[in-house]
């Protein structure tokens, strides 16, 4: 019985050497699943590093776009002074040729005023010179 006993208390053992080992490999799948989450965490936070960094790559995108509307906004106020400008260009040389023509015929007209007044004063002191020859010769008895 002796025998027995022993090998009842060896086989005791060896149910708890192998419970232990039992014990030990779902401790290691535990870990080895662990270790998977540990991996999906450092991705996430891989994953959110590259997220960050795509949202700093869209705000200087976005500042650039903003640049690049102000720029064609600042084009398009250029383009409408350089066509206000050029109206303006026009509506002065208009306004020269129209004050040159006015010029030109208030000249005119002064011109011909002072000679029909020049004329008009000679024809006076023809007449005024002819008076005084009549009445000299009528005086003289011719």
């Amino acid at each position: 019985m002796c025998c027995y006993v022993v090998n009842c208390v060896v086989l005791v053992v060896n149910c708890v050497v192998l419970v232990n080992c039992v014990v030990l490999v779902v401790n290691c799948v535990v870990l080895v699943v662990n270790c998977v989450v540990l991996v999906n965490y450092v991705v996430l936070v891989v994953n959110c590093v590259v997220l960050v960094v795509n949202c700093v790559v869209l705000v200087v995108n976005c500042v650039v776009l903003v640049n690049c509307v102000v720029l064609v906004v600042n084009y398009v106020v250029l383009v409408v002074n350089c066509v206000v400008l050029i109206v303006n260009c026009v509506f002065l040389v208009v306004k020269w040729a129209v004050v040159c023509t006015v010029c030109k015929c208030v000249l005119y007209s002064c011109h011909r005023v002072s000679t029909q007044l020049q004329l008009t004063n000679v024809s006076y002191l023809v007449q005024g010179f002819l008076k005084k020859a009549n009445k000299l010769n009528i005086s003289q008895g011719y």
